[in-house]
């Protein structure tokens, strides 16, 4: 059996009604780097730092498997990320919708008579710009 699974932000909606936030108004909101401790009482600016391991944990389990897996993959970014809210930058100047400038599409291949092989989980992360 396969499945195509096309993952779109759900921020779509709430992008295209808001304005992208200008450093101004991000003054004085805490930059957290990925995996350290986000503040619970106040917003925050998500900082992903380019070359640093970001870690994903896949799973696959359910009551039809006698042997379930899990594993971590690390992925490293090119360059760093900054994200607030529905937000994204490069630099912390220049604000865009995350959605208008990255895209997420994501496959799922389980074994079967349409896919007699190993099953496949990818993942495909790009920046919209470059992939015009």
């Amino acid at each position: 059996m396969r499945k195509i699974l096309t993952v779109m932000l759900m921020t779509g909606l709430l992008s295209a009604c808001a304005m992208a936030p200008i450093p101004a108004d991000l003054k004085g909101v805490p930059v957290v780097p990925f995996g350290e401790q986000v503040p619970s009482d106040q917003d925050f600016i998500l900082h992903f730092r380019a070359g640093e391991p970001i870690s994903t944990r896949v799973n696959i389990h359910g009551d039809v498997f006698a042997q379930e897996a899990s594993t971590v993959m690390k992925v490293k970014l090119k360059r760093d990320i900054y994200a607030y809210k529905q937000w994204m930058s490069y630099d912390l100047q220049q604000w865009v919708a995350a959605n208008s400038e990255l895209g997420l599409e994501m496959i799922v291949k389980v074994p079967g008579p349409e896919h007699p092989q190993a099953g496949l989980i990818d993942f495909h992360m790009f920046d919209k710009k470059v992939s015009e």
